[in-house]
C-alpha cells in the first residue's frame, strides 16, 4: 500500500477508530496533512455548490414575506461556496491547530505544529460529514434551521436572542465528536495520556464556545441598532 492510499484510508478509518488510525500514521511516519486537506476542501466546496440552489430557493421564499430584504442571485451563493470551501475552511483549520498546539503542553503533549495540524485536518472529516447531512436534511425538509446541536430543543428565535440559545447552538454533536478525535490524536502524537489531552481539548473548546456566545450578544445589539437607525 503506497503513501497516498494510506493517507486516504486513514480518512475513512478515523471515523470509527481514531486511536488506531493515528497510531498507524505515526508508526508509518506519515506526517503530511496536505493530501487529506485538499480532499476535504474539494468535498466541502462541492457540497456547498450543490447546496447553493437549495438555499437560494429558500431565501427567496423567505424574502417574499419580509420587507427590506436584500436581493441576491445564485451567483452570490456560488461565490460564497467557493470562498467558504477553498479559503475559510483551511484558514479555520490552521487557526484551530494553532490554538490546540499552544495549549498542548498543559496535557504534557509534545508535538510539532504540523503534527497538530494533521490531527485537526483528520478530525475535520467529521465536519464534512456533518455538512453533507445538514444539506441533505435541508433539501428534504425545506428548513434552513436544521441543527445537530442542543439548540434543537429551543424555539428558533431564542437561539440568537439569548445567551443560552447561542451557547447551546454551538454544542453540536458532530463538533463534540470532532474534538474527541483531536484529543485522541494529541495523545498519540504527543506521547501523552488520553485523559489529559481530552480534558485540555474539551476545556479549550468550551471556553471558546462561551466566548462566542457572549460576543454574539454584542453582535446582535449592533445589528438591532443598525435596524433601528436604518
Amino acid at each position: 500500500m503506497n503513501a497516498i492510499t494510506e493517507y486516504l484510508k486513514a480518512g475513512v478509518d478515523i471515523i470509527y477508530s481514531p486511536q488506531k488510525t493515528f497510531e498507524h500514521l505515526k508508526e508509518k511516519d506519515l506526517r503530511s496533512p496536505w493530501l487529506m486537506l485538499v480532499v476535504l476542501m474539494v468535498f466541502s466546496t462541492f457540497i456547498s455548490l450543490a447546496a447553493a440552489p437549495i438555499y437560494m430557493k429558500l431565501f427567496q421564499a423567505e424574502a417574499a414575506h419580509m420587507e427590506n430584504m436584500p436581493q441576491m442571485n445564485i451567483t452570490f451563493f456560488y461565490v460564497r461556496a467557493f470562498i467558504t470551501g477553498l479559503i475559510a475552511f483551511p484558514l479555520m483549520l490552521f487557526l484551530e491547530a494553532l490554538v490546540y498546539y499552544i495549549f498542548a503542553p498543559l496535557a504534557d503533549a509534545e508535538l510539532s505544529y504540523m503534527d497538530m495540524f494533521q490531527v485537526v485536518v483528520y478530525s475535520s472529516v467529521i465536519t464534512v460529514i456533518a455538512q453533507f447531512l445538514k444539506v441533505s436534511l435541508v433539501a428534504l425538509t425545506n428548513n434552513v434551521f436544521i441543527t445537530f446541536s442542543l439548540a434543537v430543543f429551543l424555539p428558533h428565535d431564542e437561539v440568537s436572542r439569548t445567551f443560552i440559545g447561542r451557547f447551546l447552538a454551538q454544542l453540536d454533536l458532530f463538533a463534540i465528536w470532532s474534538v474527541y478525535i483531536i484529543g485522541v490524536g494529541m495523545a498519540v502524537k504527543g506521547n501523552s495520556k488520553k485523559e489529559k489531552t481530552l480534558l485540555v481539548t474539551y476545556s479549550v473548546w468550551l471556553v471558546w464556545k462561551l466566548f462566542v456566545a457572549v460576543l454574539g450578544k454584542y453582535a446582535n445589539a449592533g445589528h438591532n441598532a443598525g435596524n433601528a437607525t436604518g
